[in-house]
């Protein structure tokens, strides 16, 4: 059967479905429908029609592999035989790995519209946090001292002290000593001392005497600073000698220090709004990008430069529908094949079975009833033009009925019933009360009794058999006042009295277990003789009169030729000396025979109808047409019969099959039908026939 329309399961799961099986390979020898899947028994393998031609795409073989696959434009060809086939992409993406490292993460990616990453942009932490701790210390330089600030962040900060000319520094500990030789006439510092925080300078000399510090001497405090600063944040200033600098832990960031190294460890837990993307990187031929992600909630990542190099299909039919075998999706298919059990959960409706084959030895209906019973059940005959019969079971009237009716089987409830039908069987056995409406006699003899044997069938008995019935038995009994009648004499034998049957002269009655036989005397009679009489009555001619003696016996007989007045015709006769009264219903007589125009109509009830008639009457009731352009997939078929109710059946031409496609009854006169996909030129034909 040809579905040229698409297929609505409305939700219904469609179940051991097997698609059409293809003898050899379909690619280039097969013309078929952009979409159509078949299955190539020759190379074991699935196919997919691409171009509604003959190009058909392998989707998968035996071994589950894809053998090929070309996109529209060409950009992504997938090829091979094997389980895991290749992907034939052009590299076009000079986009490396990206790896951040220390507050450096990245903040963006880019792709282009095949979803290849373009671009990689990465960005570095800022630390708002200015609680850090700093510490102090000597570091000896050969002959020159360095004062050194190392930060909680292992950073350090020197101010490094030069000796001069005639200037030695030496570091110890936490103390620098600055020594000189006092040998010019300048005032110069003597002794220099550094202890507790603070640097002591000690000078002798000339008091009037300027000094000059000119490079080989500290001459400000130029390389020092008492201010940390911090953009967007409150500058912390170290406002006398004994201050401290402290930092402190927030946001999920410990601090801690050693002692012994003079270090300041600050470790982050990641879960503060400074988490961030820490890297992406992308393993070739494995189509895999990897983030490692901190948590950044404000960085968007696009991703947009690299792309798949392949990629290997391993889902079957099976394993789909193990991960779930229900779906909503509307199901379109062609021929549908089902070597299962089919269940439908919805309504399912058959426009058009040809046969149907039910292995189930018992039909229930009216299955969903579970109270008090309300609706006739049964089964319809439809029968065209003539009224319709069904064999019911009537709720209302609490029995089974063969009836007719005008019921169609879309009536819910009580089934109108116009008559009961005949009904035609074998032995009919009834083990409850048997109610006959009529019974038709059997026979020339009218005079016959309905009875019921010692089986319990129904018999028909005449009078007399009925009395030997009932003379027959042993058995005794009494019975209503009797009465015999000669013609002439009556007598009554009352209910209870005794009839006696005797013969006299030459009529003799004897009886034998309750049979009584009339006999008469041989020879004690003398008949006269007759001379015989032969009389023969041939066509019109009847037996007109017999003479009969006053001993009953026949002495003349007679015949005369019947005529059209004798039997009551007194009308004009035909050719033949027929007289042709008007028939009727009722009355029977010569008719007329119908025109073909007449029995086309179908309303004249006063002439016959002859085999032409009958099939002017037909064809004037049924159109066909042959329809299909290759690109018209909604096509009004003008019909002119004047009604919308009509049956209207397709099939395909050059196949046979029968076709189904929407219908709709635009008018009177008029179908449009409308096709999945534009039927061949002149490919189907259309029948429709008047009901």
């Amino acid at each position: 059967m040809k579905f040229l329309n698409n297929l609505d399961l409305q939700s219904n799961e469609l179940q051991n479905a097997v698609i059409q099986n293809y003898a050899g390979n379909p690619d280039a020898t097969l013309t078929g429908t952009e979409g159509q899947i078949v299955y190539s028994t020759t190379v074991d393998a699935i196919f997919i029609n691409t171009d509604g031609s003959t190009a058909w795409d392998r989707l998968a073989t035996g071994s589950s592999a894809v053998a090929s696959v070309t996109a529209a434009n060409g950009s992504i060809v997938v090829g091979g035989t094997s389980t895991n086939p290749t992907i034939a992409h052009a590299d076009t993406s000079s986009v490396g790995n990206v790896s951040a490292a220390a507050r450096t993460y990245v903040d963006g990616v880019t792709f282009d519209t095949y979803g290849h990453v373009t671009g990689i942009s990465t960005s570095s932490e800022t630390v708002t946090n200015t609680n850090t701790t700093y510490t102090t210390s000597a570091v000896d330089s050969s002959n020159d001292a360095i004062i050194r600030l190392t930060g909680s962040d292992s950073t350090t900060e020197d101010i490094k002290l030069v000796a001069g000319s005639n200037v030695t520094i030496t570091p110890s500990g936490d103390n620098i000593t600055i020594a000189a030789a006092d040998s010019n006439d300048i005032d110069y510092i003597s002794g220099a001392s550094f202890a507790s925080g603070t640097l002591t300078l000690t000078g002798t000399g000339n008091a009037g005497a300027s000094v000059s510090l000119d490079g080989r001497y500290l001459t400000a405090e130029s390389d020092g600073f008492k201010t940390i600063a911090v953009a967007g944040q409150s500058s912390v200033v170290a406002d006398s000698a004994t201050d401290t600098l402290t930092f402190v832990g927030a946001g999920g960031t410990t601090i801690t220090t050693a002692a012994a190294s003079d270090t300041i460890t600050i470790t982050s837990a990641n879960n503060n709004d400074n988490d961030y993307l820490e890297s992406a990187s992308f393993a070739t031929g494995t189509g895999i990008i990897t983030f490692s992600v901190g948590g950044q909630s404000d960085v968007t990542v696009d991703i947009d430069g690299r792309y798949l190099t392949s990629y290997t299909e391993a889902d079957t039919l099976d394993s789909v529908t193990g991960r779930g075998n229900t779906t909503t999706n509307a199901v379109t298919t062609g021929n549908l094949t089902v070597n299962g059990d089919l269940t439908v959960s919805g309504a399912h409706t058959v426009t058009l079975a040809e046969e149907v084959k039910v292995e189930d030895s018992i039909f229930v209906l009216n299955s969903n009833e579970t109270g008090t019973p309300s609706e006739d059940a049964g089964l319809v005959i439809e029968r065209g033009t003539a009224t319709n019969v069904a064999m019911l079971w009537d709720e209302s009237a609490d029995q089974f009925a063969f009836v007719t009716s005008t019921e169609t089987g879309t009536t819910t409830g009580n089934v109108t019933i116009a008559d009961y039908a005949s009904l035609r069987a074998g032995a009919v056995k009834v083990d409850d009360t048997l109610t006959l409406g009529s019974v038709v006699n059997a026979g020339a003899d009218v005079d016959k009794f309905l009875v019921v044997d010692a089986s319990g069938n129904v018999d028909f008995r005449t009078g007399a058999e009925v009395l030997s019935d009932i003379g027959a038995t042993s058995a005794t009994g009494t019975m209503d006042d009797f009465t015999i009648s000669d013609g002439s004499n009556t007598s009554v034998i009352a209910d209870g009295n005794t009839l006696t049957l005797a013969g006299s002269g030459l009529i003799s009655a004897t009886e034998s277990n309750g049979t009584v036989t009339f006999a008469t005397t041989a020879n004690n009679f003398v008949h006269p003789t007759q001379t015989a009489i032969s009389v023969t009555g041939t066509g019109a001619s009847v037996i007109d009169s017999v003479a009969v003696n006053t001993l009953g016996h026949t002495t003349a007989v007679t015949k005369r030729t019947l005529t059209l007045a004798n039997l009551g015709y007194t009308g004009a006769t035909d050719a033949n000396k027929y007289v042709l009264p008007t028939s009727s219903f009722t009355v029977t007589g010569g008719v007329e025979l119908a025109t073909t125009s007449e029995a086309s109509a179908g309303t004249d009830v006063g002439r016959a109808v002859t085999p032409a008639g009958v099939e002017a009457h037909r064809a004037d009731r049924r159109f066909k047409a042959t329809i299909g352009d290759n690109s018209t997939t909604s096509i009004a078929v003008t019909h002119s019969l004047g009604t919308t109710d009509v049956i209207v059946q397709l099939f395909d031409i050059s196949s046979g099959d029968t076709v189904y496609a929407d219908v709709v009854r635009t008018n009177t006169n008029v179908v449009t039908i409308d096709f999945g996909a534009a039927p061949a030129t002149n490919d189907v034909r259309v029948l429709i026939q008047e009901l």
